[in-house]
């Protein structure tokens, strides 16, 4: 079972993204498949949603090819980490054509049952490739700049998840009151936010209270601009 479930998933790739052969995809995926990918918005139910995706991608990487990095499986689950790599060549997310070569990593896991994909679990690097392209949406910039460390962030917004990258210190000072101030305000602008401590250089216990306390009071800042909003329902 385990030889058969990766041939199916190695045929996907192959023939249907690398050599465009769209109808292999009734042959591979279930007719009730659900794509299950939060960069993707809409729907995404069936083998035409399937098809759907891989034109929107083909369309503006003509070029585009799944590089299958690893596989491996455990019963009717096959995990698949993968390589995309190709040419902006045609309009993506409303962004004109660059030329630039981009590449991203992602993981895939599907769930397979008499020769066919159920489901599709899609983890990527979609905020990576809007760098790549370099059109990714500024919201804002430094929230605290000076002092021995600074804390400064840059905000994008895509497909409704905004990205706050940190870089600096969050202290126990004015830069975790900035930081709660901050994300309070962006909470009453999108349900979905990432914050990317990557550049972060240092972190005290006040820093990380400040972290934690503004995980644990996002719902309640949501449901107070909620109730604001003449019509919302507060649930």
């Amino acid at each position: 079972m385990s030889t058969e479930n990766k041939f199916i998933v190695r045929r996907l790739y192959e023939e249907v993204w690398n050599a465009r052969k769209l109808d292999v995809v009734d042959e591979l995926i279930s007719p009730s498949h659900a794509l299950h990918d939060p960069n993707v918005s809409g729907s995404q139910i069936g083998p035409d949603a399937y098809k759907q995706q891989v034109a929107r991608f083909t369309t503006a990487f003509p070029d585009l090819h799944f590089a299958i990095e690893d596989i491996f499986s455990e019963k009717d689950k096959l995990v698949v980490s993968w390589m995309i790599s190709g040419t902006h060549k045609g309009e993506y997310e409303g962004i004109p054509p660059t030329d630039k070569k981009i590449s991203v990593d992602g993981i895939t896991i599907n769930h397979i049952a008499n020769g066919k994909i159920l489901d599709s679990y899609v983890s990527w690097d979609a905020l990576g490739l809007m760098r790549q392209l370099g059109h990714a949406p500024l919201l804002g910039k430094t929230i605290v700049a000076g002092g021995s460390h600074g804390l400064k962030a840059s905000t994008i917004s895509i497909e409704g998840v905004i990205v706050v990258y940190l870089s600096g210190a969050i202290l126990f000072r004015e830069e975790s009151t900035s930081l709660r101030m901050f994300v309070k305000d962006l909470l009453n602008k999108s349900r979905h936010i990432v914050l990317d401590l990557g550049e972060v250089t240092h972190i005290d216990s006040g820093g990380l209270g400040t972290l934690v306390a503004l995980y644990v009071s996002a719902p309640e800042v949501r449901r107070q601009h909620q109730a604001r909003q003449p019509g919302k329902s507060c649930k």
